[in-house]
């Protein structure tokens, strides 16, 4: 049945890319969702990314260089300090080379490159902002349906793999199903529509049993209900039935394994010759304190190499062995990977990507700004989850900051208009 669903999702996204370039931005996208949490349906798997992304650059061809109207290819400060940080790698990495590894990242910084460079590109209205969020949505509730249907009974005996990335797929499906929901235009059916996907992927989150997506979700909640009390406290009461209706609907062993996971664990080091293998610590921190350790010990400049974090990570932390690829923390790992001259690049196009969302509150016209906002918040998710999970290899992260050279070359064009 999913792979049925999928095919004509994947099937109709790809056809209309040779009609209006946005659906390049629409397949990419939904596919990283699939990606992520309904790989054994997606049709042709991996392939699949190939022929979108072959597709996509054709499609984009054809409006550049032979459609009358054309696209304007412009470089914002975005896609300009992305090219920087992929030659300054490519300098970096021969500087700092320890591992055939290295030589494997540049596929993956190009392919974000790309991803950035269409997305931002093939979007050119808030209305189509407004429906890739819609086709979000619905990619992402057939992707969470199926990773459902698919483990069964398994999934309230053991977490989600990838837990933290598939909390924050479904945290931002949830503020897109709430950004919907409080639209003033949505008659009251369509809304409780939304209402109900708000619900289902508020599930989806407790299952995932991510801390950093359920503490964002609790902060998001009170500041939607700080906004405006009236329109939200219904809905405040609602989410609150619903969650106390799961405690003692659910497996009780699952709920307890929710409520536990906030009870942060600890590693109490075994043998080794290294100071951070003598005491009981948080494993993620014990990670940080020997990431710096390891800059130290090699270029600060220039970081350690692209990849090549598990296999100096033994050295300091010998328990680990090769498990751990990257220090659970996007800041770190770039810090680490391509040392400060690096991680200044990173944060350099990041806050960018903050400011061109931000840019919602000096719009004259207030029809948009509700969707503007939750595409910002979705933002901030990604820059607060990156404190606890390893980003800057993720697809989606470079997808959100396509969508954020969209709304500035939007911006960009209706002054000039």
């Amino acid at each position: 049945m999913f792979e049925a669903i999928f095919i004509f999702l994947f099937g109709y996204s790809i056809l209309k890319i040779f009609s209006n370039p946005l659906w390049s931005a629409i397949v990419l996208m939904g596919y990283v969702l699939c990606e992520k949490t309904a790989f054994i349906y997606v049709p042709f798997n991996e392939k699949l990314l190939s022929i979108i992304s072959t597709i996509s650059f054709l499609s984009f061809l054809y409006y550049k260089v032979i459609s009358p109207k054309g696209v304007q290819i412009r470089l914002d400060s975005i896609l300009k300090g992305l090219l920087i940080y992929i030659i300054y790698l490519s300098i970096s990495s021969f500087i700092t080379f320890f591992f055939d590894e290295t030589r494997n990242w540049f596929w993956t910084y190009a392919q974000s490159f790309f991803l950035v460079f269409i997305v931002s590109h093939s979007i050119k209205t808030y209305d189509e902002l407004k429906l890739l969020m819609k086709w979000l949505i619905i990619f992402g509730f057939f992707s969470a349906s199926a990773f459902i249907f698919n483990s069964g009974s398994m999934i309230f005996e053991t977490e989600m793999e990838k837990s933290n990335l598939y909390g924050r797929l479904f945290l931002i499906l949830a503020i897109f199903c709430f950004t919907f929901y409080i639209e003033p235009s949505n008659k009251n059916h369509i809304k409780y529509i939304y209402l109900l996907l708000l619900l289902f992927f508020t599930f989806c989150i407790l299952l995932t049993g991510s801390r950093t997506s359920l503490l964002i979700y609790i902060a998001l909640g009170i500041y939607f209900f700080v906004q405006n009390r009236r329109l939200n406290i219904s809905l405040l009461f609602l989410v609150l039935i619903f969650l106390s209706a799961l405690f003692f609907l659910l497996p009780e062993d699952f709920v307890v394994k929710v409520i536990s996971t906030f009870d942060d664990s600890t590693f109490e080091g075994g043998s080794g010759d290294t100071e951070f293998n003598s005491f009981k610590k948080n494993i993620r921190l014990l990670m940080w304190e020997a990431s710096i350790t390891m800059l130290n010990d090699g270029n600060c400049l220039f970081g350690i190499g692209v990849c090549n974090f598990k296999y100096l990570m033994p050295r300091y932390l010998p328990f680990i062995g090769l498990q751990a690829s990257h220090p659970h923390n996007t800041y770190v790992s770039v810090l680490v990977e391509s040392g400060i001259v690096g991680l200044s690049i990173f944060l350099y196009f990041i806050y960018k990507g903050f400011v061109y969302f931000r840019s919602y509150r000096y719009l004259s016209s207030n029809s948009y700004t509700i969707y503007l906002e939750g595409l910002f918040i979705s933002f901030i998710v990604f820059l607060i989850g990156g404190l606890t999970k390893h980003d800057h290899y993720e697809k989606l992260l470079f997808l959100f900051l396509g969508i954020a050279s969209a709304i500035y070359k939007i911006n960009i064009n209706s002054k000039n208009t």
